[in-house]
């Protein structure tokens, strides 16, 4: 289980989970933001949940397709496939709303809402009211505590909100628990606390994770788990160069095709559109080797620091970690320097080729 950070939402998710955007897939990582427009997949056995800054909270079950369409002055979302429930804080309006390819649903108020989806979309109401429309209809209906829309049965709706609510109250059963793990030291229990206790709005034990992360982020192991985050992002920032240079490849395979096919004036502009985007890449290449210059030199600080550790056991655990990623780090840049090289050598083939255009 691993917490996220979506803009102005904390996010607690497990199973296979991911983000695309802007036609990437992106493993999420933690502190990760999304922005409009981002969509988060589940897949099989897969969870995700999405809180916003009021509390508000949305749940993604397995083999969802979520997008998140406008966040500022409306939150509206677009569900693709799957199912998803919602607890939403009382609003102003129909300011939120789940919109589906047959209906839009929207809520106001202090009140959980279902919409499920499948061959069409279905909506059931657990308490408050939620306005549907039916998109093909045209037509708004008004559903009310424990009502439903489409083909969604009362025994189904309450047998899948028995899973729903098993994914909650595992949280409340579980925080003391692992506010203790917490603070016995383990910081990844802490950032998990944190973002339990504001999901079941506990302020005794947000106050409990406060004091601990002040006591956590002046020691070592505080500073280490802030840089494996450091490095987290920037592998997932890496891979995505990486996939951007190897699109980059196969355009360049495409525009052999035209120049042997004849096709100068399509080719040209292939052409053009490439060495853009050779051009753009390589100054975040030289972005990406220096954040990882300076993870690196963070972490050879943290090994001077280890003289401050008096166990010996957790003195040995500590610099093993640092070594470890230090080493992943070492792995970063080189697979930065080897886009680097490869955009490079792209560049001159690119050059090359233009010379095949005939105008």
């Amino acid at each position: 289980m691993v917490l996220l950070i979506i803009g102005a939402v904390m996010t607690l998710y497990m199973g296979d989970v991911k983000v695309r955007r802007a036609g990437e897939i992106l493993d999420p990582v933690l502190n990760m933001e999304l922005s409009e427009g981002d969509t988060v997949i589940t897949g099989s056995g897969a969870k995700a949940e999405i809180m916003e800054k009021d509390s508000s909270v949305i749940v993604l079950n397995e083999n969802t397709t979520f997008t998140i369409v406008e966040e500022e002055t409306r939150r509206r979302f677009f569900l693709s496939w799957g199912s998803v429930w919602a607890k939403v804080k009382k609003l102003a309006g129909w300011n939120f709303q789940i919109e589906s390819p047959v209906t839009v649903a929207g809520v106001r108020g202090t009140e959980f809402f279902v919409c499920f989806t499948d061959d069409s979309s279905q909506v059931g109401v657990v308490e408050g009211k939620v306005d549907v429309l039916d998109k093909k209809e045209g037509r708004h209906y008004l559903l009310d505590k424990m009502k439903q829309y489409k083909r969604v049965r009362k025994k189904v709706l309450i047998r899948r909100l028995k899973r729903i609510n098993r994914w909650a109250e595992w949280k409340k059963k579980d925080l003391d628990h692992v506010i203790k793990l917490a603070e016995r030291g383990n910081l990844q229990a802490t950032i998990i606390a944190e973002a339990l206790s504001k999901r079941i709005n506990s302020p005794d034990a947000l106050q409990r994770i406060k004091a601990l992360r002040t006591e956590q982020n002046r020691g070592t192991e505080g500073k280490l788990m802030r840089i494996v985050f450091r490095i987290r992002a920037l592998e997932a920032d890496v891979s995505l160069m990486e996939r951007k240079v190897r699109r980059i490849g196969s355009g360049i395979g495409r525009l052999k095709n035209l120049i042997g096919s004849g096709k100068f004036k399509l080719a040209m502009t292939v052409a053009s559109e490439l060495e853009s985007r050779v051009s753009a890449s390589f100054p975040e290449t030289f972005e990406l080797e220096a954040r990882a210059k300076r993870i690196s030199q963070d972490l050879r600080l943290l090994l001077k620091e280890l003289k401050n550790i008096d166990n010996p056991k957790v003195k040995t655990r500590v610099k093993k970690e640092i070594m470890k990623n230090i080493k992943r780090v070492s792995v970063a840049r080189t697979r930065v320097r080897s886009q680097r090289t490869r955009l490079e050598r792209y560049r001159n083939l690119l050059n090359k080729l233009k010379k095949g255009i005939k105008p």
